[in-house]
Parts: structure tokens; sequence; C-alpha cells
């Protein structure tokens, strides 16, 4: 009877000790890998943001029940979730496996401000032509001289009169010329009624 005690008791130490790498195994068997998922909000240039980092094989994650590539990549404006992660067969995740996002940035407040004031350069100065060796000047009075210098101020004395006329009365010459002869005819025709008569 002793005997058999013992020999059930070597059994089960024997059993024990060939269960025991097995479960050890199990224990221990499970690598430990990390999950990082990190967010940026976008902007005016640029839409926002997932980087996901993991080695291949280890991790997989979801967002909104689609399997997610272990990169960088973008996403609409305004988009928001929640990013979860799962161990693949032999391996265990330490930290956090659900990721949360929301992102606020508004890109309708973009846009292109041009600012400042538009004006036109205001070229002055004086534009004119040389006739007859004279100036004559934009904005200013000509006169009617020939030869001479014409324009500057209003009013200006204007070079030599043109032949036929008389200064600053601007009738032709011969009305004077006329309006002497007669009058010297007239005198001489005086002179001779006065001379005739008796005394």
């Amino acid at each position: 009877m002793r005997r058999l005690l013992i020999l059930v008791v070597a059994c089960f130490a024997t059993a024990v000790l060939a269960a025991a790498p097995a479960l050890g195994g199990t224990s221990t068997s499970l690598k430990e890998v990390h999950a990082n998922v990190y967010f940026e909000d976008g902007d005016c240039d640029s839409t926002p943001t997932i980087d996901v980092e993991s080695e291949v094989g280890k991790v997989v994650y979801t967002l909104n029940g689609n399997v997610l590539q272990i990169t960088k990549f973008h996403v609409p404006y305004g988009t928001s979730g929640v990013v979860i992660a799962s161990a693949l067969p032999g391996y265990v995740i330490v930290g956090p496996t659900e990721f949360p996002f929301d992102f606020t940035f508004d890109h309708e407040t973009c846009g292109t401000t041009t600012g400042g004031t538009t004006g036109g350069t205001t070229t002055g100065g004086t534009t004119g032509g040389t006739t007859g060796g004279g100036t004559t000047g934009t904005g200013e009075v000509s006169g009617a001289g020939t030869g001479g210098t014409t324009g500057g101020t209003t009013g200006g004395v204007a070079g030599t009169q043109a032949g036929g006329e008389l200064p600053f009365t601007g009738l032709p010459v011969w009305i004077p010329l006329l309006a002497g002869a007669a009058l010297l005819s007239g005198g001489a025709l005086l002179l001779r009624r006065r001379r005739g008569e008796p005394s």
C-alpha cells in the first residue's frame, strides 16, 4: 500500500513537472509591443494627418472598421473618431489601445486677402514741339510770333507779329494806310481851296 502511494505521488510530480514548462511557455510566450498613434491638425496649406507607428505584423489599427496602413496619411478637415489598436497573435499591447481624436481646424477661414492701395503713377511735364525755333508748352498760351519763343505765362508778351497786321489791334496794315492817304488828300484839297479864296 505504501509503495502504491509512493508511485501515485511520483506520477503526479512527474506530470506537474512536465506541464510546468508548457504552462510557463504559455504565460511568457506573448511579446510586449506598444501602440503609437500621433495626430496633427490641419492648416491652410494641408489637411490633418494621422501617423500610425508600429512594426508590421504585430499590431493592427482600425478606424471606423477600416484597417489602417502603418504609415502617415492625410484625412479630410473636420474628421473625428477613435483609432483602435489590436495585437496580433503572439503579442500583447502594453499601454493604451484606443486613441480618440477630433480635428477642429476650420479651413473655410483660410483665404487670400489682398490689401493695400493701388494707385497709378502720375506723370507730369511739358510736352511741346519746336515751331520756327520756338517752344510751345502744353497748357500755356501760345503767341502768334514766328521764329520766337511762344508759351509761358498767360498774358505774356508774344514775339514779332505776323506780317500785314498791326500790333495790339490785329487790323490789316492797308486800312490805316488808306485812312492816312485819305487824310492827306483831304488836307491838300483844303489847302488849295483856302489859297484860291480871295483874302
